[in-house]
């Protein structure tokens, strides 16, 4: 039962922010992010999962978690998450890493950016993203470049700062177009390339990173010891377990945290770490100082 109590426990509020959110609140780097409602009703440890009902009595939503540190701030999964996660199951497919588009995106705002890009400065009839970086292993490589302009995925139309209009009423972050499918979807993407007008599809996929944010359920991390010397993949989940708290060098694991997010560009790529030095004949003499190298 919720804190506070041994018997059922019934609070009340508010929708106070409909807006997207990394489930997984990582405290490195950022992961993909899913539509969330935020409420002024007080959610305790216990009352995760608990359903979430409207004023009519009907379920919109789950009861997901509540912001420590801030008064009266709490999240409620939507049925839109819900029903995503429930038709990805039906279908036989594990909902695990959400799909990412696999680009990145400067805004537009800025007239004289606006003016050599071809925007109409004034209107609002045409405005878009200007492509900065696309993932190289991932499939929007084929129809996207740097400098190219986004003006819509799959005929919603993004806006100079990056948000798009949603059938909730609110304006969104334009990740929500992505992460709201299940992955290998197919979108179409409208954009502009040197000021001609250009169309293609994009399969939406999860996208690899140097530093792994999660690892498989039930896997463990990977790792070799090779003479008493201990190596580790680095992953986030790593780096939040201390694996970078015993490096001498400061600036190194500044260097390694730097490297969290950053997509792969080449397949099988990794960042291992010397992690341990195992007690061994083979490790005499070797200087704790080593560690994290």
């Amino acid at each position: 039962y919720p804190l506070g109590g041994d018997n059922l426990s019934v609070t009340r509020g508010v929708v106070s922010r409909i807006d997207l959110l990394d489930y997984t609140f990582l405290q490195y780097g950022k992961a993909e992010r899913l539509l969330v409602l935020q409420i002024d009703a007080a959610i305790n440890p216990g009352n995760s999962g608990g359903p979430v009902f409207d004023d009519e009595g009907k379920v919109v939503g789950v009861a997901f978690a509540g912001l420590n540190h801030a008064d009266n701030i709490g999240y409620v999964i939507p049925l839109p998450v819900i029903s995503l996660f429930l038709n990805v199951i039906d279908g036989g497919a594990r909902f695990g890493q959400l799909p990412s588009l696999g680009v990145s995106f400067q805004e537009t705002s800025n007239r004289a950016l606006r003016r050599m890009l071809n925007l109409a400065e004034f209107s609002r009839k045409r405005t878009g993203l200007l492509v900065t970086a696309v993932s190289p292993l991932m499939p929007a490589k084929q129809l996207l470049a740097n400098g190219d302009v986004v003006l819509a995925i799959d005929g919603c139309e993004l806006g100079e700062d990056g948000s798009v209009a949603s059938a909730h009423g609110v304006r969104l972050h334009w990740e929500h177009l992505v992460t709201s499918r299940p992955n290998h979807t197919r979108v179409t993407i409208d954009f502009l390339r040197n000021g001609e007008s250009r169309s293609g599809e994009i399969e939406l996929r999860p996208e690899a990173r140097l530093v792994p944010f999660h690892h498989q359920v039930d896997a463990s991390a990977e790792y070799a010891i090779v003479g008493g010397l201990a190596f580790f993949s680095l992953s986030v989940p790593l780096i939040e377990e201390g694996i970078l708290d015993d490096m001498a060098d400061a600036h190194t694991a500044g260097l390694l945290l730097a490297m969290v997010g950053e997509p792969l560009k080449e397949e099988g790529q990794q960042v291992v770490v010397l992690a341990k030095i195992l007690e061994s004949e083979l490790t005499v003499g070797c200087e704790a100082a080593c560690l994290g190298h």
